[in-house]
Parts: structure tokens; sequence; C-alpha cells
């Protein structure tokens, strides 16, 4: 674990290194290394350290706390929208142990695109953004894998719980989800640094498809985790994003390769209708994934983050919202354009209501690129 010492020893050292290539580190170790546009967390830790035991004993990590972070009214600092045109990778088929690397921002080049790449995710909405069509507290909740039939179906099996060592200490969990074929994950940035303490959390392990803490694909340990450098040093709800790279589960094979992968989306309209998947310790004590529908709003008026209704509460940090929901169809359709973070009063309310990141080019698409989506 982290001290707060440690991180800040971390970061300078990373700053004196920042030109050196790469380094390797053994397993155990825990070091931070940073450049000008994002945090990176290297350990390694064998996935036979979740055992169903800790599985069964781990809690649903609480929401981000932005106004407690930040101070009072910060939930009320709007931010500015950042330019970009709205653009997507799409999601991909189980089968391939490894996909080629994707540079995010650079177009949605991918011989798994069809005929669809030309209809409704090409063109942005014709909204205004800043009127809001969505409602606080109006959406639609219903279970998603507690029906076994769901449990290994597309895109249902991309998602699942991220389980780790909880940097306060205990163990803990939110719900993450595989969003590229070389083996990422797309969760909250609560969920990999917790900014209270000062530290990373640690010895993360993802469950695709758990249900009832059933895991069908295994679990696969992650090799590293990166969060923006903007959440370390200011916080913020745009900025609550993490993505984690994988390893192989106990039978050797790859994330990916098992469960297929989820498209990405950035820079769309605030305005869009959403599904979003998560493990929610509120409902059926957080044993199977949910499903809540609605149309997003700007969140207090930031449109750099999203709101909808939703009766999810903890655990479901991290679950990804869902653009071009498109049961079953893989390719250019079911982008996760978002994650969950937590509650801000103007939310709406609470148990009812949440919020996240719209993902942009200022949180995505510098995570992607970095990590190699």
């Amino acid at each position: 674990m982290l001290t707060s010492l440690n991180v800040r020893c971390a970061i300078f050292l990373a700053g004196v290194f920042a030109f050196a290539p790469p380094l390797a580190f053994a397993q155990g170790a825990l070091t931070t290394t940073r450049n000008a546009s994002d945090e990176r967390l290297t350990v390694g830790r064998g996935g036979d350290y979740w055992t169903a035991d800790r599985i069964k004993e781990a809690q649903p990590l609480p929401w981000y706390d932005q106004d407690k972070d930040l101070g009072a009214g910060a939930a009320l600092q709007l931010g500015v929208a950042p330019v970009g045109p709205p653009d997507s990778a799409p999601g991909g088929n189980p089968g391939a142990n490894q996909a080629p690397p994707r540079a995010s921002g650079a177009g949605s080049a991918n011989p798994l695109a069809n005929e669809e790449a030309a209809d409704d995710d090409a063109i942005p909405d014709d909204q205004d953004t800043a009127i809001d069509f969505g409602s606080q507290d109006i959406g639609d909740g219903y279970p998603a894998n507690k029906t076994i039939f769901y449990q290994k179906q597309y895109p249902w099996r991309t998602t699942g719980k991220l389980f780790f060592t909880a940097a306060s200490g205990g163990s803990s969990y939110c719900t993450a989800s595989v969003v590229s074929g070389n083996n990422i994950v797309v969760t909250a940035a609560h969920c990999c640094y917790d900014r209270g303490v000062g530290s990373f959390h640690s010895n993360w392990s993802f469950a695709p498809a758990i249900r009832n803490n059933n895991r069908p694909y295994g679990t696969f340990p992650y090799q590293q985790a990166r969060v923006l450098t903007s959440w370390i040093t200011s916080g913020g709800r745009q900025n609550d994003v993490c993505v984690l790279q994988m390893g192989p589960n106990a039978a050797g094979q790859s994330l990916s390769s098992r469960t297929g992968w989820l498209g990405r989306s950035w820079n769309f309209p605030t305005v869009q209708h959403h599904f979003d998947f998560g493990y929610p310790g509120n409902l059926d004590a957080g044993n199977f994934s949910e499903t809540c529908a609605a149309e997003t709003y700007a969140n207090c008026g930031d449109p750099n983050v999203l709101a909808m209704g939703c009766n999810m509460t903890f655990g479901s940090s991290g679950g990804p919202w869902l653009r071009v929901y498109k049961p079953h169809e893989i390719g250019n359709k079911n982008f996760v354009n978002a994650v969950v973070s937590g509650y801000d009063g103007c939310t709406g309310t609470f148990g009812q209501s949440f919020n996240g990141p719209r993902f942009t080019s200022d949180n995505i698409v510098i995570l992607c690129n970095a990590q190699g989506c």
C-alpha cells in the first residue's frame, strides 16, 4: 500500500526518468510512473489471492463524494465541454487472444464494423446540448443476469465485479466492463485510487459475468491500472475514470478472448438514451447484475458529467453506460459512453438517480491511448 510520501516520491522519480524507456517491475512491487497527462500503477499479484471466501467478504465500495473531496458547492462548478468531434470504437467478438492496438480518436477503422457504422452512431444526435430532456429520478430498472440465460450472452458477459483491497483497508468491489481486445477494462477512478487516503487500492481482479459468486470465465488478475493525473491532483467527476490491463486467468486464457468487448464512444452530446449495468449492493445483495434505462441530462448543469434516473447505489461504481444498446449484437453498437461515479444533491434523489463522467477526449481517449486500447 502506498503512503502519501510514497506517492510523492514515486511521482518525483517518475519526473526524473520521464525520458527513460519503460521499466519492468518484479511481481509484488508497487510503483507509480507519471507523465504530463496520465498516472499509471504497475503491480502484479496472482489471481489466487481472490478465494471464494474473500469474494464473499468483499463489500460494495461507496460512491465518490465530490462535495466532501473538493468542498461544499464543488458540484456546481461548471466545466467547459471539450472541443472534438464525436467518435467511437466498435466492440468485438471473443476468440482472438489479442486485437491490434488502436489509437482512440483516430476513427472507427475495424473489420467488425458493419452497415450500422453509417447509421445512428456516425452522426451525432441532432439535439441542443443546452436543453436537458432527461428527468431526475425517472428511469426503468430491472435484473440483468439474474436470469441465468443472460449470464454468458453479449453484452452482459462483458460486465463483472472488480475486486480489490481498499487503500483504507478491507476487501471491496466495484463494477467494470471489457472495452478492448487488448484485455482492458474500464471502471471509475475512485475504484483505483482513493483520494481521501492518497493511495492506490491494490490486488485488483476481475470476474466477468459473475452471478451469485459463480464465475463462468474465471478471475483475471490485473497487470496495470491507470488513472488521469488530474484525478490524483484535482479530483472531480469528469476525471473519475480508470482503465486496467488484465492478465490471464488460472487456465492461461486472456480476458478478451473469453468475453469479447464492448465499444467505446466519446464527445457525444449530453442528452442520450443509456442502458447502465452494475452490481449494486442495495439490490439482491449485489449477487446479480442489474440494468437501468433512462435518458441522460447534464448533472448540475455540467456538460462533462452525465446523470440519469436509476435505483442502483454502492457497488455500481464503474458500471458502463451504453449508447446504441443492441442485445446479442457485436460491432458498431453497445458503446460505453460513461461510468457510474456517484451522487450530488442536484443530481436527483439518492437511490433514484446517479451520475458519471461523460466520455470525452479529455478522459477516456487519454487513458486508452496511453494504455493501448
